[in-house]
């Protein structure tokens, strides 16, 4: 079974990008096959492995407009063991662009779905914009579960409400076998009496869906994509590299992943 995921919250800034590179740089170095794809504009997952849109011909915005296909458009990033579908700032006027395209939204599914009749990827991981606009549909579409981070502060709660709305209505309307649950509480202080209690809101709103594991505010995991790497790659030995394992093993066990053998996140990928 191909876990395709959706990281999404229209609020930016939350810790979408940190989850999804690490998440997807856990599991690869685990012996899964992991696809990534960065679905932002700003391009910020191209970023966080060191690719740049100025270094590659290949990009998701030429994926979505048929002139390649996301093999093509594949860059292996051999540090973690995974692959990536780098961004463009194109992909800015995809609303304006494929808006009047017939079957608008389901074009990164049709697209996910020719590459995995192919391929056999464990994990495809893909990046939302900070928005609910064409893209970030076009993802849940594609997408068979959704994880939404959650920054641990006073409007936390607020535009999560909105979310669900949205995933509700695709839910009914273009893809009745979308599951949201999975909420990661990040940047989170639990030094502070505040911190605390909106982790304990959390959870009194979403009952069994917010992870135990969270990201708490550290340096080295602000550090690493500025070497273009993940916290597996830069600091494999660090406390943040096993906050990051510990949530990568509990989200694991709640999207019902299959057993692989283990190996340290710092070594060498298990035998398939």
């Amino acid at each position: 079974m191909v876990h395709k995921i959706a990281v999404i919250n229209q609020k930016g800034g939350v810790g979408k990008t940190t989850l999804t590179a690490n998440l997807s740089a856990y599991w690869a170095r685990q012996g899964r096959r992991v696809l990534a794809i960065d679905l932002d504009p700003q391009a910020h997952l191209s970023l966080h492995f060191g690719i740049r849109q100025d270094e590659t011909g290949g990009n998701l915005y030429r994926v979505l407009r048929g002139e390649m296909s996301l093999a093509d458009a594949r860059i292996a990033i051999s540090d973690d063991g995974l692959d990536l579908i780098p961004a463009s700032i194109d992909l800015s006027g995809a609303d304006l662009e494929l808006g009047q395209e017939l079957g608008r939204e389901l074009l990164l599914r049709d697209c996910v779905d020719r590459l995995l009749a192919v391929e056999p990827y464990d994990v495809v991981m893909i990046d939302c914009p900070p928005s609910l606009g064409l893209l970030s549909l076009n993802a849940l579409v594609a997408a068979s579960e959704v994880i939404v981070p959650v920054q641990t502060e006073f409007f936390a709660l607020q535009g999560i409400a909105q979310l669900l709305e949205v995933l509700e209505r695709v839910k009914r309307h273009l893809h009745p076998g979308l599951s949201w649950r999975v909420f990661v509480p990040t940047m989170v202080d639990r030094r502070t009496i505040f911190g605390r209690e909106v982790m304990d809101d959390l959870r009194e709103h979403f009952p069994g869906k917010v992870t135990e594991a969270w990201i708490p505010k550290r340096v080295k995991i602000a550090e690493a994509p500025s070497f273009g790497r993940s916290i597996f790659g830069y600091a494999p030995t660090s406390e943040e590299a096993r906050d990051f394992e510990h949530l990568a093993v509990e989200v694991e066990r709640r999207l019902e992943f299959a057993e692989l053998p283990r190996a340290s996140a710092n070594g060498d990928k298990p035998r398939r």
